[in-house]
């Protein structure tokens, strides 16, 4: 596959191609000092700090480093009016009902923060 490389050092607006190859690049690095990092027993401060940097300069997930989509959209606008609903559950096909608790397994097991200190 051709690709012309221009090495001039100055920060310009990158095209795709030349972004797509500094991704490249760095994916194959962070693989390679993964690796090097596992090997060795997971202890070596330097490659971590090595692999931490280039996933956070080139926008990309390792063992050290995640992203996370937030989303500035409001869904509730008045949640004062929100009214609590049961949540069916979804259950296999041919399995008797007897074989699923009857509890109310909707939401997380863990007390809302609210629960515990109170509001």
């Amino acid at each position: 596959m051709p690709l012309e490389i221009e090495l001039s050092g100055r920060a310009q607006q990158q095209s795709p191609e030349k972004k797509a190859l500094s991704i490249i690049w760095a994916r194959e690095q962070i693989f390679a000092k993964n690796r090097a990092y596992t090997i060795g027993g997971s202890s070596n401060l330097v490659l971590k700090n090595e692999i931490t940097k280039l996933g956070l300069d080139h926008s990309l997930q390792t063992r050290f480093t995640s992203f996370v989509a937030v989303s500035e959209t409001l869904a509730n606008h008045d949640p004062k009016s929100t009214v609590s609903a049961s949540v069916p559950l979804p259950q296999v096909s041919g399995v008797a009902t007897k074989a699923y608790p009857n509890l109310n397994l909707s939401g997380s097991s863990a007390p809302e923060p609210e629960g515990i200190v109170g509001s």
